[in-house]
């Protein structure tokens, strides 16, 4: 394990990307993944990326850019989101606040832009030489790509989205089925875009919380014990 810690950090400190303000990074041996993070303002963007480390192979895999705005996190546990939806969680895997702050992204798209994630699969070569010692020179190479892409084809989908009334103006009024929202969020769609609506003052929240409300009550009423939750929430999201 200690080996496998000392390699991936050899990796960040040869990606480095804290000259644009991402100068926080950690990673998960858990579920082989790392990831970058800077704060600008309100919102919180990060780049997570997968490796493979098994047998005598260790690469690196695509790319995983998200943004988060913590006001939208916050407003979720101000309404007991973990007690009421994530309780199973909450109990078996300790799925904690700071967790949820943290890894819970708000968008991972946006309207116009085209991910080159499939630029990054020609960087998937194993880092190990011959005698399965990490190539420091391949990996610096590899990693000065990453670097390159990074501000190339990640960067700017950073910087389309300054606020969260960006995404309120260019996703949530734009866009209504979840299908279509589904193409730049993830998680809780539903009660993300009431939270996003909300805080924003968006003039149709009080419409759309509506709606939402009478589908969760028709659940109820139909015996749908997974409706229930989401009714809870919202009702404590109201009062908020």
């Amino acid at each position: 394990m200690k080996r496998k810690e000392k390699i991936i950090n050899k990796i960040m400190d040869a990606i480095d990307i804290t000259e644009f303000g991402f100068d926080e990074r950690a990673y998960d041996l858990n579920y082989d993944s790392l990831g970058f993070r800077r704060k600008i303002n309100d919102k919180v963007d990060r780049i997570g990326m997968g490796f493979t480390f098994e047998g005598k192979k260790i690469s690196l895999g695509v790319f995983s850019p998200s943004i988060t705005f913590p006001e939208v996190n916050q407003t979720f546990i101000d309404a007991n989101y973990l007690e009421l939806i994530k309780a199973e969680y909450h109990k078996r895997f300790n799925y904690t606040n700071e967790y949820f702050m943290k890894r819970t992204s708000t968008i991972s798209n946006f309207p116009g832009y085209i991910s080159q994630n499939e630029k990054f699969y020609s960087l998937n070569k194993n880092l190990l030489d011959s005698r399965n010692r990490l190539d420091e020179e391949k990996m610096e190479k590899v990693c000065k790509e990453y670097r390159t892409l990074f501000q190339k084809h990640i960067f700017p989908f950073f910087d389309m989205v300054p606020d969260l009334q960006t995404v309120n103006d260019e996703i949530i009024d734009k866009y209504e089925t979840y299908e279509e929202l589904g193409e730049f969020m993830s998680g809780e769609i539903g009660l993300k875009r009431l939270v996003i609506m909300k805080l924003c003052g968006n003039p149709r929240y009080e419409e759309v919380f509506s709606n939402y409300e009478k589908t969760m009550k028709r659940g109820m009423e139909r015996n749908r014990d997974d409706y229930e939750p989401h009714y809870l929430f919202i009702q404590n999201l109201k009062k908020l």
